[in-house]
């Protein structure tokens, strides 16, 4: 495998982690905006 290989596989790895932590986030955010139901009520 090439330096350049290398390179690239290792920006997928974060760019691709980086996606993961996003959704997470977004994740977070839509449960505030949009508490459960069940939630409001408590």
């Amino acid at each position: 495998m090439t330096t350049l290989e290398r390179q690239i596989e290792q920006e997928l790895i974060a760019q691709t982690q980086k996606i993961a932590l996003l959704k997470r986030h977004k994740k977070g955010l839509m449960q505030q905006l949009f508490p459960v139901l069940n939630e409001i009520s408590a």
